[in-house]
């Protein structure tokens, strides 16, 4: 295998080569670590499903956690998202927790999801307990017997949990960096969440969190559609310092199929690598050709981005930093070396323990 298709294993074409990501093409399905207890605080049972990065045994590096409910349902779809998201550089590694019960699903959901009872559902209006059971029983748990980074959580939910999404937002709004709901039931109780927002809004102005809110095409023809409409509407115009917000619609989709792809988006857009902007001098002194072994490589200057540059390809590069860099779509990253005169001398690419070095010719 030459050096340049390397290269291109990371920059260019990562899914031509195996032989550099050995771990990402593993065969067998990661196992979850499962954690079973009974609330002190509303005495009902539940199950916790732990997915861990891999090598996380062998490391003590600190890891965001994405809470994900309905974990019944979405806690096996979400490994595969996440480990896509990962390789492909889109987002770093994380910890998935999948929360569910043992038993009745649909009576706990709408018990532990709803904010205020209804007639419509028996034992509804135990979100206000179950928002605790999260903050001082689950989150403090995984907090204390996992490597986490605790404040870089996200929540993530649809329909039912999604209402309690909105809920946890505009209750415990510092509890989550991002907060993923998807076809969110925001009509519940005569448009409680409305009401929710107004309240919130009267006492704060700023809301350091990011919101990404979805829903599937074929809502738009329905009050689901209208209700998220709304709400996001009201949202923006109270215009929240800090906040990030988001409304994505699904092409295609239905209240139920919309979760997969939305949720995969809503984790690009809560844990998405920040851009950069350099200055466009700065940008010009790692323009230039670069050898790497018998191959040779061009990196050039378009506008504002830097490309790295084949017979075939041309990849765009993001900054992270003065000198390093990455590229959407693609694992790892890059990064320029200098000497001590200040002159960029090497190109350097660094996937997991794999590294690639590029030496600058002109």
């Amino acid at each position: 295998m030459t050096s340049i298709k390397y290269l291109s294993c990371l920059f260019i074409c990562c899914f031509c080569v195996t032989a550099v990501l050995p771990e990402a093409h593993a065969a067998d399905l990661p196992e979850a670590k499962i954690i079973k207890f009974t609330s002190a605080i509303n005495h009902h049972e539940y199950e916790l499903h732990i997915s861990l990065p891999g090598g996380y045994s062998d490391s003590s590096k600190k890891y965001p956690v994405v809470y994900v409910l309905d974990g019944q349902w979405s806690f096996p779809y979400m490994i595969g998202i996440n480990g896509g998201l990962y390789y492909d550089g889109l987002i770093p590694e994380l910890i998935i927790v999948g929360i569910t019960w043992p038993g009745d699903y649909e009576r706990n959901r709408s018990r532990d999801f709803s904010p205020t009872p209804t007639n419509e559902f028996p034992g509804s209006g135990g979100a206000p307990l179950f928002l605790q059971v999260l903050k001082k029983e689950i989150i403090s748990r995984i907090n204390t017997d996992f490597h986490t980074e605790p404040n870089n959580n996200c929540l993530v939910g649809g329909s039912f949990s999604g209402l309690f999404i909105i809920y946890a937002l505009l209750h415990e709004p510092t509890l989550f960096k991002g907060y993923v709901a998807g076809s969110p039931n925001i009509g519940y109780d005569n448009d409680l969440a409305f009401s929710f927002e107004k309240t919130f809004a009267k006492k704060n102005r700023e809301l350091q969190v990011k919101l990404f809110i979805t829903n599937g095409e074929y809502e738009e023809q329905t009050s689901y559609g209208d209700d998220i409409k709304r709400f996001v509407d009201q949202m923006k115009a109270s215009s929240y310092k800090g906040l990030q917000l988001e409304r994505l619609i699904v092409e295609k989709m239905g209240h139920a199929s919309e979760a997969p792809y939305g949720h995969s988006r809503g984790l690009q857009f809560v844990y998405g690598q920040a851009e950069v902007l350099l200055d466009t001098l700065v940008l010009d002194k790692y323009t230039g050709k670069y050898k790497l072994m018998n191959d040779d490589l061009t990196i050039t200057r378009i506008e504002d981005h830097l490309y790295v540059i084949d017979q075939k390809s041309k990849i765009k590069l993001y900054a992270k930093g003065n000198d390093s860099f990455y590229a959407k779509g693609f694992p790892g990253s890059a990064q320029f070396k200098k000497d001590n005169n200040g002159k960029v001398i090497e190109y350097i690419i660094t996937i997991g323990n794999d590294k690639l070095v590029a030496g600058k010719i002109n």
